[in-house]
């Protein structure tokens, strides 16, 4: 009967370390999370997000535009690969097209080069 138990144990143990996959953890870091823009409706004003490369391998990025003002603003940078430990610093245009505080945000979206999964922060424009 002990036996069997051993068996059955290893058994049951060898299936989850078969079903186990290894776990990939990305790191996502942007510089400036929030922003206050004022200014008068018509102005245009270009800004930046500090994007933040902390993993030890290289990282596809992808910005997008969502809120309010998401037809106003132009990436100058939609999509491009940092390296281990780079940064740079991604930046747009917006136009102040609504009178009004507006909410805006900069959506950044951390993917590994060759692999899938990722991680994804934004930084929120507020215009008034």
């Amino acid at each position: 009967m002990k036996i069997r138990s051993v068996v059955f144990m290893f058994l049951v143990f060898g299936m989850i370390m078969i079903n186990v996959s290894s776990v990939f953890a990305i790191s996502a870091a942007i510089g400036n999370g929030r922003m206050i823009l004022r200014g008068d409706v018509g102005d245009n004003v270009e800004r930046y997000v500090r994007v933040i490369n902390q993993n030890d391998f290289g990282v596809v990025i992808n910005v997008t535009v969502s809120g309010d003002l998401e037809k106003y603003v132009s990436l100058t940078d939609e999509s491009f690969i940092l390296e281990a430990g780079e940064e740079k610093k991604a930046y747009f245009n917006i136009e102040f097209a609504k009178s009004g505080t507006t909410d805006t945000k900069i959506n950044v979206q951390f993917t590994p080069v060759d692999d899938e999964g990722g991680a994804g922060l934004s930084s929120t424009v507020i215009v008034i």
